[in-house]
């Protein structure tokens, strides 16, 4: 789903039917998040955002209903958010489902704040450069 965010700014979030109940919505990072699995100790890189960067901390901690995922199939990284919902009738009478719309939003906007978090307070420089890759 292609969201408007303001003029000339838009967001992409993937749905995903995971089964006849339940879909999922992905926000993608690409490979930005790949510095985490090339670091030797990643457990000291999230104590070292945990203070500064709350909501990325909580999100890779795996402590919020964002979930923070790997696609192996691409090799890229992104934010997941699943919600049940019925889909047996296919995907297309979803996407104009109002409450998906909103699901979609409220991603997108976790996945700004995460960004603009790393962006201003992230005391990691390569986490802060290497936002170039994601824009």
């Amino acid at each position: 789903m292609i969201v408007k965010l303001q003029a000339g700014l838009y967001g992409v979030v993937t749905i995903i039917p995971e089964n006849k109940s339940e879909v999922s919505l992905i926000c993608s990072w690409g490979t930005y998040f790949k510095r985490i699995q090339n670091c030797k100790e990643p457990e000291n890189v999230l104590k070292k955002i945990r203070k500064t960067c709350p909501l990325t901390y909580q999100i890779l901690d795996g402590v919020s209903d964002v979930k923070f995922a790997f696609f192996s199939s691409n090799g890229t990284y992104g934010f997941v958010k699943s919600l049940k919902l019925d889909v047996s009738n296919g995907i297309f009478p979803i996407v104009g489902n109002k409450d998906i719309q909103k699901e979609c939003y409220k991603l997108l906007d976790i996945s700004v704040k995460v960004y603009w978090e790393i962006h201003d307070h992230c005391p990691l420089k390569n986490w802060v450069t290497g936002l170039e890759t994601i824009k």
